[in-house]
């Protein structure tokens, strides 16, 4: 486990080395920059927890292949590009927090298939879309109970579709 304050300046490279990881806590501090793509030699990480830095430019893929990560914390940062499609790749994924960032283009329906996701929150970003094309996959989302979308680009309303999201508890 790595728990650190007062950080600042580029995301250190060097915790990627620590392969047997499994949380890593950087929030609130002054991180800067990406983070890099090395982050996906963490094979092990449950917990990733950057939100309250300055981290900026687009998230790495490489994400995608911490297929033991539980929680992923990136909100309150300056990450910009697209939501990564790759995070259906995390079976385990419960937590996904990406608010208050300046995310842009569509949620990846994909994310749908998360078979273990409780709580998703996007808001606060510059996401397009409508909900409906969010749920247009049979089943998607089986366990989600909150859902904030609040405060984007969303158009087309609440559809009827969305009871048949039936855990979702907050919208």
């Amino acid at each position: 486990e790595v728990y650190a304050v007062s950080i600042v300046g580029p995301f250190p490279i060097a915790v990627t080395n620590l392969l047997d990881l499994t949380r890593l806590d950087l929030h609130n501090n002054k991180l800067t920059g990406p983070i890099p793509p090395q982050i996906g030699r963490l094979r092990r990480l449950r917990m990733l927890n950057l939100r309250w830095n300055k981290l900026q430019d687009v998230l790495p893929p490489e994400i995608g292949e911490l297929k033991k990560l539980t929680h992923l914390s990136l909100s309150f940062n300056n990450f910009k590009g697209e939501i990564l499609k790759e995070l259906a790749n995390l079976p385990e994924l419960r937590y996904l927090y990406l608010q208050e960032n300046r995310f842009t283009g569509r949620i990846p329906p994909e994310l749908g298939t998360l078979q273990n996701l409780r709580h998703m929150d996007v808001g606060n970003n510059h996401l397009v879309g409508t909900i409906r094309e969010l749920i247009r996959i049979e089943g998607c989302f089986p366990v989600l109970r909150n859902l904030y979308l609040n405060n984007n680009y969303l158009t087309g309303g609440v559809p009827a579709q969305l009871a048949n999201v039936t855990n979702l508890e907050i919208l």
